[in-house]
């Protein structure tokens, strides 16, 4: 098993839907979500984290370091509080601008919609 998945089977079995891995009948955050027959298991769980990763669920990785920064491939695109920008050869481009942001003019944290992750 990944780390992503066992993440997202945590995350499962935390919903609101059940409590200390008991069946509750609904979802207050999601009434329209009505799950019945006992999903109440982590094996259960597990098959929806297989589900919804095999959709192409991916978790958002957030960047908090300089460090972290540093390593993003070419073609990554991020998303800061106010803007999203676009790595290439060491400098990071916002959409519609000439400027060549550096490194260390993008405000932390950043959180990746695009490229490779490791």
């Amino acid at each position: 098993m990944s780390q992503e998945r066992d993440e997202l089977v945590r995350d499962i079995m935390q919903h609101p839907w059940l409590v200390n891995g008991e069946f509750t009948g609904a979802c207050p955050s999601c009434p329209d979500l009505i799950i019945k027959g006992g999903y109440n298991s982590p094996s259960h769980a597990s098959h929806i984290a297989d589900a919804l990763l095999a959709a192409g669920y991916r978790k958002a990785r957030v960047i908090t370091t300089r460090a972290e920064q540093v390593n993003l491939p070419n073609g990554t695109v991020v998303v800061t509080r106010s803007d999203i920008f676009q790595h290439f050869n060491g400098y990071w481009f916002a959409p519609g601008s000439s400027y060549n942001h550096h490194l260390d003019e993008l405000p932390l944290p950043l959180t990746v919609v695009h490229g490779v992750q490791p």
